[in-house]
């Protein structure tokens, strides 16, 4: 930067110019970011995690590079990816800004974890708190210079002000939600649905209740088929040893014919989504009272043939059901992304803003608390 100041100075000598001027100047070696996004969700009982990155223009994106064979700088010794050298972590992860917390008007500091990436303290989110989070960086390279161009003399050299990105958002109340009944549906009707493919002939029907609460309030329904199996085998000097693990194929796809899940701006189906079907949802067809509906879970495949393995499985196939109470501000901008991954192929479609509730930034700062149920198949 000082080599710029210098190829600026000399050519307005010899200009000839006796006067004082202020330029701008950037630091060109770097892409340049617009602002900060914030993200953050913060989940009743959970510690807090505040995630911070650099806002680019599409075309000024750094492109990724996950890993370079021929200088392995990416890869640590214990064979984890180093963020700090790889060039596209490094662009867009904000490791360097004061972050502050504030909740029901007592501050908190968080602080930078290199294992996770995001900004963390001790602060465990509860129903009714209403949270701020601030963050405050400097830009990437920026300010003005002053100088005596007859002199070539620099009178002084000012910082840009930094940048501060601010939202806000309340925890919602605990949700309740029960399982009524349940029964497993021999016939999938949803065998070859959408653009997937469930490799499975049984169906989980659970008959569900929601309490709702007087007030405006928002959800997300979560239902999700489980299972539990062996990913791996070594050698333990006497025998064979397994490691078991579990994994979700098929995220939050289930279905319903409810007008609770209708929403007509979701005009295609999308990731094994029928069209017009949503999980975000708000209250107005409660109203304060328990609502009853029905979903149907597609049984979550084996994933291996190998009737050993299979008989080794050490737990029953699961379905996960979860209700979240969501804040506003979470409510909005799921639906949002939702109506976006609909209508980005289409050519026809008015374009989409993804919500954001960042003042001088970017991203989301949401809330939500949880009621959770496991229904086995094996009921």
């Amino acid at each position: 930067m000082k080599a710029k100041h210098y190829i600026i100075l000399c050519i307005l000598a010899l200009m000839g110019s006796a006067c004082e001027r202020t330029l701008d100047f950037v630091n060109t070696q770097e892409e340049q970011a617009n602002d900060m996004t914030i993200d953050a969700i913060a989940v009743e009982g959970t510690p807090l995690k505040v995630y911070l990155s650099h806002a680019y223009p599409i075309n000024k994106t750094p492109g990724v590079a996950y890993y370079d064979y021929k200088e392995q700088k990416f890869v640590k010794n214990d064979n984890t990816l180093d963020y700090q050298q790889n060039d596209y972590y490094r662009k867009n992860l904000i490791a360097s800004a004061n972050v502050e917390v504030k909740v029901n008007g007592q501050s908190f500091t968080m602080f930078w974890n290199d294992d996770s990436k995001c900004y963390t303290s001790d602060y465990v989110p509860k129903a009714g708190d209403h949270i701020e989070v601030a963050a405050i960086t400097r830009p990437m390279g920026g300010g003005v210079v002053d100088f005596d161009a007859s002199s070539g003399k620099v009178i002084s050299e000012k910082v840009s002000p930094p940048q501060i990105a601010y939202a806000e958002t309340t925890v919602p109340a605990k949700p309740k939600i029960e399982i009524v009944s349940h029964e497993r549906v021999p016939e999938n009707p949803y065998r070859y649905q959408g653009n997937l493919s469930f490799e499975t002939d049984t169906v989980m029907r659970l008959t569900c209740r929601i309490t709702d609460t007087a007030g405006e309030k928002y959800y997300r329904l979560r239902v999700r088929g489980v299972r539990y199996n062996k990913s791996s085998q070594t050698w333990e000097g006497d025998g064979w040893s397994s490691t078991a693990y579990y994994y979700y194929t098929m995220q939050d796809v289930y279905f319903s014919t409810d007008e609770l899940f209708l929403d007509s701006r979701i005009t295609a189906n999308f990731g094994g989504w029928p069209a017009f079907f949503s999980n975000v949802f708000d209250n107005s067809l409660m109203q304060g009272r328990d609502y009853t509906f029905t979903v149907d879970s597609p049984m979550v495949p084996n994933g291996t043939t190998d009737e050993e393995i299979i008989e080794a499985l050490w737990r029953d196939p699961e379905v996960m059901v979860e209700l979240q109470a969501i804040s506003k501000e979470l409510y909005l901008y799921l639906k949002s992304v939702q109506i976006y991954q609909v209508s980005e192929k289409d050519a026809f479609s008015e374009p989409v803003q993804i919500y954001s509730n960042v003042q001088n930034g970017w991203g989301i700062l949401g809330a939500l608390s949880y009621d959770r149920h496991f229904v086995e198949y094996g009921d």
